[in-house]
């Protein structure tokens, strides 16, 4: 099927929105959330484009633009990902993307914001973050470190934040691990427990498993992210510290959670909403709560 390899922006005036930013994404009927645009690397599929328009309004218009990669760098008119170019004889600029995920047929609407292009980043858009703000895939960051955590190839790049998906949190329920002959006995060594070790858990789960809570926080997209991961223990401790800031509240609070620590052969950890971090036996199926790792822009 087509995918939407570029994007045209015709008659655009410049000089009237000059110092301004323009957001652009994708919209399908099907969900809520912006579909995702391009691929940038192996865990991240971004969903919004952002245009950089130069204040000053006397530029040139084949120069006025500039790209604003995920990790809000501008990176003037091109990288490995994206590439803006401008056609003066019929005043249109075109934006190409080298590995474009968004199918023709699913999209049915486009939504453009503009904003100022001045002042520090909120950490919903990737700038500082403290504990309770909002993050970029709409979660509540709960934890903040001094150095990079959970970065794990394939998993998470890793980050000084870390963000627990938003609630209310999906209650399909997962086994810990599902492949191989023994699953729910069978030790595979994600032992870790410190703040910081739920990634690199989550990629052991998913070398040796091929299903279960851990493989299905792997493999999700929410909210334009795909870099999710299960909690150590540590972490789900973290998270039950802060367990009115995430949400975890009410009818989240009926239901353990998974997490990605192995304590033994059959005891995989769990957050406990009214007790703290447990242990539960990995073939009791339970919902998960993923968290991912990011740092400012």
């Amino acid at each position: 099927m087509s995918r939407v390899e570029k994007i045209d922006i015709l008659g655009l005036d410049t000089a009237h929105c000059a110092g301004r930013n323009l957001k652009i994404q994708l919209h399908s009927t099907d969900s809520v959330d912006p579909i995702p645009l391009f691929q940038e690397d192996t865990t991240t599929s971004v969903s919004r484009l952002t245009l950089s328009i130069d204040s000053d309004k006397n530029v040139s218009r084949s120069s006025a633009i500039t790209l604003i990669n995920s990790a809000g760098t501008n990176i003037g008119l091109s990288d490995s990902n994206q590439s803006i170019s401008y056609a003066s004889n019929i005043s249109v600029y075109t934006i190409v993307f080298t590995s474009p995920l968004a199918l023709m047929a699913d999209v049915t609407g486009v939504t453009l914001e503009s904003t100022i292009n001045a002042g520090p980043l909120s950490c919903a858009d990737g700038g500082i973050c403290s504990v309770g703000d909002t993050g970029p895939a709409g979660g509540k960051i709960f934890y903040v470190s001094g150095t990079t955590i959970d970065s794990a190839s394939g998993i998470s790049s890793g980050g000084i934040y870390l963000e627990a998906a938003p609630a209310p949190v999906s209650k399909n329920t997962y086994n810990w691990c599902e492949g191989g002959a023994n699953p729910y006995t069978t030790e595979i060594f994600a032992s870790a427990t410190a703040i910081g070790t739920g990634a690199a858990n989550t990629l052991v789960i998913i070398n040796n498993c091929t299903g279960g809570a851990g493989y299905q926080a792997a493999n999700l997209s929410l909210n334009g992210f795909s870099d999710w991961f299960l909690p150590s223990s540590g972490e789900q401790a973290i998270m039950y510290n802060n367990k009115s800031t995430i949400g975890l509240t009410e009818s989240e609070a009926t239901y353990v959670y998974a997490g990605s620590t192995e304590f033994n052969n059959w005891i995989g950890a769990s957050l406990v909403p009214w007790a703290g971090v447990g242990g539960q036996n990995k073939g009791q199926a339970t919902p998960y709560w993923p968290i991912r790792a990011f740092s400012p822009r």
